[in-house]
């Protein structure tokens, strides 16, 4: 398992200095990020495979969300793997050493020429530190697909722009999430969280936000103006 340890930063948090949703987002995929670097498995590796990691689902469950200031650990571990697909835990520990949030995302090598999913070698697998033990092994994530909505509220269209995007040329995976956190209602205190990545959204590209408001579930759908989504995004209340 790789780790690195962090501190919440003023930057990170909101108004009530709490650690914000996208930020936890951003810790995850920097540790994930950080493991392929120092595996020797990072951003050049795949540039000579002539591949990309595009994450297809996340899960995050938060038991104790951390505040301003607040010394953290974060942690990441692929616990198992079939095909062209990774399954992966990323945790985050508080200063005592307690599980303060737990996620389970997938991960699919893809053919950076084709798009279409690279299918990974055993050898493959054996550089990315697989271990099936892992911190988050006795918690129970959701189905990786979540319902659509029947009823949908058009708030915002806009266009994608550079800070948008990441080393990949798409919309980065913790802009869909930053996207829908601006809608959350005040006062929702979130339990847990998922993203399902439907297609990836690129420079320019027309984005329509929709949202579902419902008691302890809170949707937010990013479409383009087909209305096919580019990713779900629901939260659900404590």
């Amino acid at each position: 398992m790789y780790t690195y340890n962090d501190r919440i930063k003023i930057s990170e948090t909101d108004k009530r200095r709490n650690w914000t949703i996208p930020s936890i987002i951003d810790a995850m995929q920097n540790c994930v990020m950080f493991q392929l670097e120092d595996l020797g498995a990072g951003l050049d590796y795949f540039d000579e495979k002539n591949k990309l990691l595009v994450v297809t689902c996340w899960q995050v469950k938060i038991f104790n969300l951390p505040k301003l200031f607040d010394r953290i650990t974060v942690g990441t571990q692929v616990y198992g793997y079939k095909a062209a697909t990774a399954f992966r835990h990323c945790m985050v520990w508080d200063h005592t050493g307690e599980l303060a949030i737990a996620s389970h995302s997938l991960g699919v090598f893809i053919d950076a020429e084709t798009g279409r999913p690279m299918k990974t070698s055993q050898e493959e697998w054996e550089k990315y530190d697989v271990n099936q033990d892992t911190p988050c092994s006795s918690i129970d994530f959701q189905d990786r697909r979540i319902p659509l909505p029947d009823a949908l509220e058009i708030v915002e269209e806009f266009d994608v722009n550079i800070h948008h995007l990441d080393v990949n040329n798409h919309m980065n995976n913790g802009q869909y999430v930053r996207i829908a956190y601006n809608y959350l209602p005040d006062h929702f205190d979130v339990a847990q969280f998922r993203v399902e990545y439907k297609k990836q959204a690129t420079l320019r590209d027309r984005i329509i936000v929709k949202i579902s408001r419902q008691d302890t579930i809170f949707c937010v759908v990013i479409c383009d103006t087909d209305n096919t989504p580019f990713a779900v995004v629901e939260f659900t209340r404590r």
